[in-house]
């Protein structure tokens, strides 16, 4: 032992001791001086306010010299004003407080002041806590910003700003935001860290500092915030003497780092704290509506800061990288202190032997991504618990012959001033990735190194993903505004005003942008000026981004519905409630359009019987199949033909387009809310919630490459092309990920006969959607012409038309008994197919005849609702002039789906010629494609 260490432990042992004293005198005076705490409401006569036992008026007006004065102040938790408890609790609670004894100096609400965030639930929390007549502190909770105002900007209109600190009666107190937008989990944005390092830096080491918070830090067993740890080290040397939270709905104290940590129970089920501050101490009270009071903690406000060096880790440095295992050094004080370490969340391993200073310890790697890994290290001492943490960069190992997996490197990163939610658009074209972040810039970055072009600032946070028309980039931001930005210069042409936070990802077709807003209307606007065509009003903040298909635009709102609008008019051509409450409500992803269904994912809900995907007749809004696969938060995409969702357990699921089957299942260990699957060549790649990207071969299902970014929230959807993968984090950095996609799978159909056919990729689509089959002696026969009952069995599979309805008659005389009777029938009674009359008075279908490209066309333009181009369209085909089927014909070849043959100088559609399976399988590929 060297001579100085005794000196500084005797030195401890005397504080420990001088603050042990301390407290025993401050619990005397409150428990014993003062009458019992039995408050007004629990039965009995007395009040812990009465008498002089915490100091009345009189010891108030005194106060210390250079110590604060005596007061009290209410700290209210979770409230979710808005919900049937917290309407019948949370005004309970305010009573008690209105006629506690001594009038509290104020009262802050700790986070989910509502359930939902409504203009409406915000109305009823003012006029709740209004009657108090106190100054009211307030900070968003998970429930504000998760539900209908995600953008925040309800509570910035209402209270000014997310985090601020105010002065009172010689305290510092700071209330921060933890919230994140769209998010349960907590996290600590770095633009706010800055700002409180500066304030703390102000007030000085030795002012007492306390702090709000809705999520907990350090709370034993569970964590709710992604970087906890840049508290920690942000107030580290300062005085905060105590720390308030919520979020958990229980009474709960415990210490980190020094620090003593409060959980208030929530108001919604009658809790609130009772805090006094007076003789040097912060006494903290639990209270719950009609019980007594309980004695949580006596605080004394001049201990000093804790002490920076009881915890240290002395290597592996910060940053250092590594391509096998490394050696952890930790310093500690006191040394018999039980210490052990983690990675990235996992499952803590001992460190050392008890009674040495310095512990040593070597950290395998085997097992682990390649990238970025935050290790934890954790001391207990007594009833504390201290935590250190460094992040390390582990290299990447060669890829093992004979195995699947796939070279994955970093090829930059890009750091912002907050965390990254707005998903990147890769600009192939031109080498340029657009992004936007939390500290409210979006930035054009070169994809080739990640040098910044150009950034434009805004007044809110940035959450959608921005979209490209020509030059011209469109994004939108939480401050109301939509713009359209140059992408050459930076230099922004037009802003929209939309009445309410634009948190939705923009949807550009034509010279039209389409997006919703934070107050529930959707928007059409003139790319080209940024003059609004029409606007559409729902019941519900629109979160996600739209699509389009078949002349109209398809978003859901978390009113619960689906809508679908007529994308020239605005007009609501249907609306589908899918949603059992606003909690399940359709709006966590976009909808997907593909194959003329709109399919659309529902949060996961664990009532009996509830479905977390629905595909959607585009044109009706009927139901086609609904699956009880829990779609989770995030849109549904396409590969392989397949619609991909994925669940929270990051379980990526393919199901069949028409029927709804399962056709394969991907496996993760990932938690995913925000981050849809993103196909890239033959590959799934899928961003979890605790700082993983994932690959897997979208065939095989076997991982072909992971990479860590570090213990930080993905909150966003990861973008994939040109060989990266571009992955956004909470922590403030945009990741680009060099790597090569899996080769897509081999397009040959199963058939004997179309290996070198012109269609053969057409045909394997179509046979693997079971759209169309062979014959028995496995051959496809591409050109031979398709008849009428075979396109009839066709068009209804992809219809899901599986048969007429029960009792259905039909007026074909010649279907009687022929094998496609359902499928005819189906389309009959749909209106699809009219059959021709004939001079005995009946009507025939002529099932086995060939089916004319005329035929073809006009069944096509009935399926998609379409029965003459839009004026002025002039169709290219010169043998059409005189055909009956014209229109139906130029109708189709407008939306892309018929293309006709030159012919010397002419371009003929041949509309009497026989249509063959070939071009019938084209087609349906064409349709599954077509907007």
């Amino acid at each position: 032992m060297q001579p100085w260490d005794g000196i500084r432990k005797a030195q401890r042992q005397r504080r420990r001791l001088l603050r042990g004293v301390l407290l025993a005198f401050v619990a005397f005076l409150v428990v014993v001086v003062a009458p019992s705490p039995v408050w007004p409401g629990a039965g009995g006569p007395g009040s812990v306010w009465g008498g002089t036992g915490w100091g009345g008026p009189e010891a108030r007006a005194q106060g210390l010299a250079g110590q604060p004065t005596a007061f009290t102040f209410v700290h209210i938790a979770d409230p979710h004003m808005g919900s049937a408890a917290g309407n019948r609790a949370t005004p309970q609670v305010v009573g008690e407080i209105a006629t506690l004894p001594e009038r509290p100096a104020f009262v802050v609400v700790g986070g989910d002041l509502t359930e939902l965030g409504g203009r409406d639930q915000y109305d009823v929390y003012d006029a709740t806590l209004a009657p108090l007549g106190l100054p009211l502190y307030s900070t968003p909770g998970n429930h504000e910003s998760r539900w209908l105002d995600a953008g925040k900007g309800q509570f910035v209109t209402r209270y000014h700003s997310r985090y601020y600190d105010f002065a009172y009666g010689g305290i510092h107190f700071a209330v921060l935001d933890t919230s994140v937008s769209n998010q349960t989990h907590g996290h600590f944005e770095p633009a706010m860290l800055d700002w409180l390092r500066r304030r703390l830096a102000a007030w000085g080491k030795e002012a007492p500092v306390v702090v709000f918070m809705h999520h907990p830090v350090g709370y034993p067993g569970q964590r709710f915030l992604d970087n906890e740890q840049d508290f920690l080290e942000t107030v580290e040397g300062y005085r905060v003497v105590a720390v308030f939270t919520g979020h958990g709905h229980i009474h709960a104290a415990w210490r980190r780092n020094g620090i003593p940590f409060f959980m208030t129970k929530a108001a919604m089920e009658g809790g609130y704290t009772i805090v006094r501050v007076a003789e040097g101490a912060l006494a903290v009270w639990t209270k719950t509506v009609g019980q007594e009071a309980v004695l949580a903690a006596a605080v004394p406000l001049d201990a000093p800061a804790a002490p920076s060096a009881s915890l240290r880790i002395l290597g592996p440095q910060p940053g250092s990288r590594w391509k096998g295992d490394f050696t952890l050094r930790v310093r500690l004080s006191p040394p018999e202190a039980t210490v052990e370490y983690r990675m990235d969340g996992g499952t803590w391993v001992p460190l050392g032997d008890p009674g040495q200073a310095v512990r040593t310890t070597t950290v395998p790697i085997a097992g682990l991504a390649p990238g970025f890994h935050d290790l934890t290290v954790r001391a207990t001492v007594g009833g504390d618990v201290w935590t250190r943490e460094v992040r390390v960069r582990l290299e990447p190992p060669a890829p093992t012959a004979g195995t699947a997996t796939r070279a994955v490197s970093l090829a930059w990163r890009y750091r912002t001033g907050g965390g990254v939610q707005s998903t990147p658009l890769i600009d192939g074209a031109r080498g340029f990735v657009y992004f936007g972040s939390n500290d409210g810039v979006l930035r054009c970055v070169r994809l080739a190194d990640g040098k910044l072009r150009w950034q434009v600032g805004t007044g809110g946070l940035l959450l959608g993903a921005p979209c490209l028309v020509g030059a011209t980039l469109y994004f939108g931001s939480s401050d109301g505004l939509l713009r359209a930005v140059d992408v050459l210069s930076g230099r922004v042409k037009w802003e929209f005003a939309a009445g309410g936070p634009v948190v939705a990802s923009p949807l550009c077709v034509g010279n039209t942008v389409y997006f919703g807003d934070g107050e529930g209307v959707f928007h059409a606007v003139d790319a080209s000026t940024g003059a609004e065509r029409w606007r559409f009003p729902t019941g519900g903040l629109i979160r996600a981004g739209a699509t389009w298909g078949r002349g109209m635009v398809y978003f859901g709102s978390w009113d619960g519905h689906v809508y679908a609008l007529d994308a020239a008019s605005g007009r609501l051509v249907w609306k589908r409630n899918l949603a059992r409450q606003i909690y399940y409500a359709p709006s966590g992803g976009a909808p997907l359009y593909y194959l003329d269904k709109v399919y659309v994912t529902t949060p996961a809900d664990a009532h009996a019987g509830r479905l977390g995907v629905h595909a959607l007749d585009a044109a009706t809004g009927e139901i086609v199949w609904q699956s009880t696969v829990p779609g989770g938060l995030s849109s549904p995409v396409v590969q392989n033909l397949g619609v991909l969702v994925n669940t929270a357990g990051g379980r990526v699921t393919a199901l069949h387009p028409l029927s709804g089957d399962v056709w394969w299942e991907l496996p993760t260990d990932l938690t995913v809310y925000d981050s849809p699957a993103v196909p890239y060549g033959g590959d799934t790649v899928l961003g979890g919630l605790w700082g993983e990207v994932v690959a897997c071969n979208g065939w095989t299902g076997q991982e072909v490459w992971r990479y860590r970014l570090g213990f930080r929230l993905l909150a966003a959807r990861a973008a994939a092309g040109h060989g990266y993968v571009l992955a956004p984090s909470m922590d403030g950095y945009l990741y680009a990920l060099k790597v090569a996609p899996s080769p897509l799978p081999s397009a040959e159909a199963p058939f004997t006969d179309v290996s070198r056919h012109w269609a053969r990729e057409s045909v394997a689509a179509v046979a693997r959607l079971g759209l169309m089959q062979g014959y028995g002696d496995g051959t496809f026969l591409p050109a031979a012409p398709i008849t009428r009952a075979e396109l009839a069995t066709v068009l209804a599979r992809y219809l899901v038309a599986t048969g007429p309805g029960e009792g259905y008659v039909t007026r074909f005389a010649d279907v009687g008994e022929h094998w496609a009777r359902p499928h005819i029938l189906a389309l009959e009674q749909r209106g699809l197919v009219q059959g021709e009359p004939m001079s005995d008075g009946t009507v025939k279908f002529r099932p086995d005849d060939p089916v004319t490209r005329a035929e073809l066309a006009t069944l096509l333009a009935r399926i998609r609702g379409a029965t003459a181009p839009s004026p002025g369209f002039t169709s290219r085909f010169a043998d059409v002039g005189s055909s009956w089927a014209r229109d139906y014909i130029a109708a189709m070849e407008e939306e892309g789906l018929l293309k006709g043959t030159s012919q010397g100088k002419k371009y003929l559609f041949r509309p009497l010629a026989p249509a063959t399976r070939a071009e019938v399988a084209t087609i349906l590929g064409r349709l599954a494609e077509a907007p």
